[in-house]
């Protein structure tokens, strides 16, 4: 199943913004991660920019081949 989320509440914001400040990653990137850590759930992906998220944050990602 899938779940949208469609509003920023301040857990999230607060968390994206700890993950930008700590990695150098873009805005949108931020995001992605701080849903995903939050709610347990696995990023999909093929940008090598998440690497250094996967290792310290705590961060389960799926790697997709390009």
């Amino acid at each position: 199943p899938l779940t949208f989320i469609d509003t920023i509440d301040e857990t999230l914001l607060l968390k994206a913004a700890s993950l930008k400040a700590d990695y150098p990653i873009s805005y949108a990137d931020a995001f992605a991660a701080a849903v995903a850590i939050i709610h347990d759930a696995a990023l999909l992906t093929g940008d090598p920019e998440f690497k250094p998220l996967a290792r310290k944050a705590n961060l389960g990602i799926h790697w997709l081949k390009r």
